[in-house]
């Protein structure tokens, strides 16, 4: 083979080579896959999952009965006092005494915690109406259901929120004032549309109570006297021996004729 065809096929060959290497080069890239998540990030991935879910699981309860009729309320309450509920429940203008605790045994209402309140107001409304159908009332006198709901901190403090608005309520912040130690209630109002807040009314209502009982304590006492004590009277004062000479008491005297006139055997008394 002369020397000019040796010439071309080495050019050949080094050519073949090169566009081999350079295709092997585009596959190699095309080929490359996202690397493995790292175990720390799996470990994240899942803890939030696990999060999420213990989150919408504790949620999901419901304070009281999940039940349903023409006079069951539901309502969406956000536990805003930044305190631990132990105990919520619900009574009518007609009942004395709070019924059982609407939490099961051993649960809580957690800081910003939202769960569904459920409350049947069947028995309300009706002993309602037949406190209605009393002669004695009017059609002006006539009252409508009111109720009052009361929580207890874990501290064992309980807080009244009065009138509370079922039928004008989807969802609301239970809150608490540290200042004025009032629970009250913040929604938006389903008839008017406006924003709602029950602090003022609680605050009133609190200074109401405080009046009342000191009206209470003070009923009975004898007019102009004040039952509140006198910061400066002693309760039991010490008593004290008087100091120096102690007078002698004196016997008076009489002459002959006034012993017979005052004191004598002839006294004329």
């Amino acid at each position: 083979m002369s020397k000019k065809w040796m010439i071309i096929l080495i050019v050949l060959a080094a050519g073949i080579i090169v566009a081999v290497g350079a295709l092997g080069i585009g596959r190699s890239k095309k080929t490359q896959t996202t690397p493995a998540p790292t175990e720390e990030a799996v470990s994240s991935s899942s803890s939030e999952k696990v999060t999420e879910a213990a989150v919408s699981a504790i949620s999901a309860e419901a304070i009281g009965e999940k039940t349903t009729g023409d006079n069951v309320y539901k309502v969406t309450l956000i536990n805003n006092t930044q305190k631990i509920i132990t105990e919520v429940t619900v009574k009518d203008l007609t009942e004395s005494e709070y019924p059982a605790n609407m939490l099961k045994d051993g649960e809580v209402f957690q800081p910003n915690e939202k769960r569904d309140l459920y409350f049947d107001a069947t028995e309300s409304v009706k002993k309602t109406e037949e406190l209605n159908s009393d002669s004695a009332y009017s059609d002006e006198e006539r009252v409508e259901p009111d109720y009052t709901l009361k929580v207890t901190f874990d501290a064992g403090k309980s807080y009244e929120l009065h009138s509370f608005p079922f039928g004008d309520i989807s969802e609301g912040q239970l809150c608490y004032d540290e200042q004025e130690d009032v629970c009250y209630l913040t929604y938006t109002s389903l008839k008017s549309g406006e924003n709602v807040s029950t602090l003022e009314q609680e605050k009133q209502r609190k200074a109401l109570a405080a009046q009342n009982e000191s009206a209470t304590v003070n009923e009975g006492a004898p007019d102009g006297i004040d039952t509140q004590e006198d910061p400066s009277y002693e309760s039991d004062p010490s008593y004290e021996e008087p100091t120096g000479d102690t007078p002698q008491e004196e016997t008076p005297s009489f002459s002959e004729d006034e012993q017979d006139t005052y004191g004598g055997e002839n006294s004329t008394y």
